[in-house]
C-alpha cells in the first residue's frame, strides 16, 4: 500500500517574529524620532516667522513715522531714557521699566476722538484735522499708557500712541484740541538767568497732550506713562525697547563723522572752548545759563531733566556793565531739537506669543532687565563711532549667548523661553535740518 508523503507545514518561528517586531520598533523609533525633530524644526520656523514678520511690522511702522517728522528746533521731541544708573537686574527707584520711551510729532496716520462738528461747532464747513499728530513708543509694564483705568492682565508690549492734532492752537483750553506744540521762551528779564518755556508751549503743559506722556495729571513735570485712549497694541510680542542717537561729530577733523550717544547732542571740540560737550558738567542738572557761566559758541548742553538739548548761541552783557562778557555775561542758549542726530538706532527684544505663556510679570520683567542698557551713560559725552561702546542689539546678544553665565540663570527664568528671545535692531535715519 503506497504511503501519501506528508506536506510540511511553513511558517515564522518563534525567534523569527521577535526579531522582526525588534527591527519594526527600530523602524517605527527612527521614524517617529524624525517626525518629532521635523515638528520641532517646525515650530521653531514658525516662531521665528512670526517674531520676524512682527519686527518687521514694528519697524516699517516707525519708518513711516520718523520719515514723517517736521524737523523744527522749535517743536517739542522727549526722547527718554530710563533706569541709566541702574544695573542689569536691578529696579529703577522700585519700577520695573527698564525701557526707553519716544514721543514726537509726525505726518502720520492718528485717531481723532470726535468729529469736526464736535469739535468747532461754530464752523462745521471747516475742517479742522491736521496730518500731524503726536506719535509715542514705549512698553506697557501694567501700570502705564493702558488707554484705560485698569491695567493689562498680560502687560509688557509696545504701544504705538497716535493722537490726532488740529490746524489751530487750541492748547490753553483744557479739553479744547491741540496742533503741534512749539516751544516758547518769554524773553529774559534784568534779574532772569533760565531760559525756561512757557509751561502751555510744552508737551506735559499743554492740557491736550499733557495726559499722553505723563504732564499735567503729574504735578511735579511729565513722569512719562501717561494714560490715553489713543494708545494702541502694535507689538504683542514686544517686551523691550531702547534707542541710542546717531549724532554729528563736530570735532576738527572729523571730516563729517558720526558718534553714538544717549542723548541728542553732538561731538563738539575746539581749543578756544571753555566748556564743550566732552565737559561732562554739561550732561548734569545744574544749569549753565546762570550768571557768570562761561563757554563757547557751539558748546552743547543736553537738560536731562527736561530732555532738551541746546546750543550756546550768545551773551548777555552783565548788568553790572563788565567789559569781559564771555566770563561776566550771562549766557544765551537755544534750543535745537534734533538737528545734531542724524539718526535713532531702535533695538527691540521680542518673545513668541507661545514662549510668553509661561513666563508671569515678575519673569518677564525679569528678562527685560537683564538687556542691559546702552553704557554711554547720563555723566558721559558722545563717544565717536571708533570707539563707541557696542550698540544694544551686540550687547543684548552677548548677554543671551553668554557660557559663563547662562542668559536663564541670570534672569531666573525657563531655558525655553530664554532661548525664544530674539533681538532687532534698525537704523532710522532722519532727514536733514533745513
Amino acid at each position: 500500500m503506497a504511503t501519501i508523503p506528508r506536506k510540511s507545514k511553513s511558517g515564522f518561528t518563534l525567534v523569527e517574529m521577535l526579531v522582526s517586531i525588534a527591527v519594526l520598533v527600530l523602524i517605527m523609533t527612527f521614524i517617529a524620532q524624525m517626525m518629532n525633530s521635523v515638528t520641532m524644526s517646525t515650530t521653531l520656523s514658525d516662531k521665528h516667522i512670526d517674531t520676524d514678520n512682527q519686527a518687521r511690522l514694528v519697524f516699517d511702522r516707525m519708518a513711516m513715522d520718523f520719515a514723517g517728522m517736521p524737523l523744527r528746533n522749535d517743536l517739542e521731541y522727549l526722547f527718554v531714557k530710563e533706569a541709566m544708573n541702574s544695573e542689569p537686574g536691578q529696579s529703577n527707584g522700585g519700577t520695573t521699566d527698564f525701557s526707553d520711551k519716544m514721543f514726537f510729532f509726525s505726518d502720520a496716520p492718528a485717531y481723532f476722538s470726535s468729529s469736526n462738528d464736535e469739535l468747532f461747532p461754530t464752523a462745521p464747513t471747516v475742517d479742522p484735522k491736521s496730518s500731524v499728530a503726536l506719535i509715542g513708543y514705549c512698553i506697557n509694564t501694567g501700570s502705564n499708557n493702558t488707554g484705560g483705568d485698569v491695567p493689562p492682565a498680560n502687560p509688557y508690549f509696545l504701544q504705538r500712541l497716535s493722537k490726532g492734532l488740529a490746524w489751530d492752537q487750541g492748547y490753553p483750553l483744557q479739553g479744547s484740541p491741540g496742533g503741534q506744540t512749539f516751544l516758547t521762551f518769554p524773553p529774559l528779564s534784568s534779574g532772569s538767568n533760565t531760559w525756561t518755556p512757557i509751561s502751555q508751549s510744552t508737551l506735559s503743559g499743554n492740557s491736550f497732550l499733557g495726559p499722553a506722556v505723563g504732564g499735567r495729571l503729574s504735578p511735579t513735570g511729565p513722569d512719562y506713562s501717561g494714560t490715553d485712549s489713543d494708545f494702541d497694541t502694535i507689538g504683542n510680542q514686544v517686551f523691550r525697547l531702547e534707542f541710542v542717537f546717531q549724532v554729528r561729530d563736530l570735532a576738527p577733523g572729523a571730516n563729517g563723522g558720526t558718534a553714538f550717544s544717549n542723548f541728542p547732542v553732538a561731538v563738539y571740540t575746539d581749543t578756544n572752548s571753555q566748556s564743550n560737550s566732552l565737559n561732562t558738567t554739561n550732561y548734569q542738572s545744574s544749569d549753565p545759563t546762570v550768571s557768570g557761566s562761561t563757554g563757547h559758541i557751539g558748546d552743547r548742553w543736553y537738560n536731562f531733566q527736561d530732555n532738551r538739548a541746546f546750543e550756546l548761541t550768545g551773551y548777555i552783557p552783565a548788568i553790572t556793565g563788565a567789559t569781559g562778557l564771555q566770563s561776566q555775561g550771562t549766557t544765551t542758549w537755544s534750543p535745537i531739537g534734533l538737528s545734531d542726530v542724524t539718526a535713532v538706532v531702535v533695538t527691540i527684544a521680542i518673545m513668541d506669543a507661545n514662549s510668553r505663556k509661561i513666563l508671569t510679570k515678575d519673569e518677564l520683567a525679569s528678562a527685560a532687565s537683564y538687556l542691559p542698557k546702552f553704557d554711554n551713560g547720563r555723566n558721559n559725552p558722545p563717544s565717536p563711532a571708533s570707539t563707541a561702546p557696542d550698540l544694544p542689539a551686540t550687547l543684548w546678544q552677548q548677554a543671551l549667548n553668554s557660557q559663563e553665565t547662562p542668559f536663564a540663570r541670570q534672569a531666573d527664568i525657563p531655558q525655553s523661553a530664554a532661548s525664544q528671545i530674539r533681538v532687532y535692531q534698525r537704523f532710522f535715519y532722519l532727514n536733514q535740518y533745513n
